[in-house]
This record gives C-alpha cells, structure tokens and sequence, in this order.
C-alpha cells in the first residue's frame, strides 16, 4: 500500500529557538530532542499546535564524586543533628552544582535552576551553579574537580539494543 502522504522531510536544526519557530509556523510537524520542556509548555498555547507526549530516550543524572566529598554506608543508629555537630556543620550545606549546557543543551540551566531551588526550599543547603563548556568539562570531571555535577546520554536510535550493547 503506498503511503498516504507526500513523503517525509527531514530538517536539522542549529538550536531550539529555531525548530520551536518552525514548529509555530507550521513548517515542522514532528521536531526531535531539541525543544525543551518550556518551549513544550508555550506551544501548548498555540491553538495550530497538538502537542503529544511519550517517555523520552535522554538519560540525565547528578553524579556525586565519591573522591571529593566523604560518603558511607548508612548505619543504623545514625543520628544527623550528632554527625553534623561532629562535622562542624552549622549552617547552611554549601553544595556547587557543575553542568555543561554546550554538550547537554541550554535547558541545563533551567533543570538546574529547578534543582537548585527544590535544594534550598527546606533551608538545609546553599547551592551555587556554575556552566563549564564541555572541553575544559571533561577535563575537570576527569581530574576530580568537581563534587557533584551532571552527566547523561542521548541514545542513537529508539531501540533497546542502544541502551544495553556497549559503545564500540
């Protein structure tokens, strides 16, 4: 059976702001990976526009660096108001959040703008973010330099397989 359309054209894009444009003008029905989640929200607005969700491929995490902060097990008769006292924790927790919107996207700002609110809404932790361009990114996380900071990973196909064979 042919297909019931005039075919499919496949676009590539320089940055969001782009494909959301093109998205608006109806130039784009299906865009790929690159709007963000505040770009999603305002074309929800735009009467021209159907937007439709599904659970995405993009895989992103916080990795805290076991070389640079003192972790443990958990015991059971932990008391944190003692362990804190022990450790000279008197105040706010000073946490530094690194993430590289170059190689992740310019949305990393804003997930970690997010995160860092939720952090500091209980009063517990001051958190600073600091964008690192993923070069000199790479480097640094290789070297320790940062406690915690952001990885992830885009698959290159929607298959299984690509989330479970090893990159060659």
């Amino acid at each position: 059976m042919p297909a019931q359309n005039g075919g499919v054209n496949i676009r590539y894009f320089a940055d969001a702001s782009n494909l959301k444009l093109s998205v608006q003008q109806g130039d784009v029905n299906v865009p790929f990976r690159s709007l963000s989640a505040t770009d999603i929200e305002d074309l929800r607005s735009n009467d021209k526009v159907k937007i439709e969700t599904g659970p995405g491929g993009e895989i992103r995490y916080i990795v805290f660096n076991f070389h640079t902060k003192p972790f443990g097990e958990k015991q059971a008769d932990a008391d944190p108001e003692k362990a804190l006292a022990k450790a000279g924790v008197t105040g706010l927790v000073d946490m530094k959040l690194r993430y590289s919107p170059g190689h992740y996207g310019p949305s990393s700002g804003d997930e970690y703008a997010m995160i860092k609110t939720q952090l500091e809404k209980d009063g517990l932790f001051t958190v600073g973010l600091q964008s690192t361009e993923w070069v000199q990114y790479l480097k640094d996380r290789s070297a320790d330099v940062y406690p915690p900071y952001q990885l992830g990973w885009f698959p290159d196909y929607s298959d299984a397989d690509t989330y479970l064979a090893p990159s060659s």
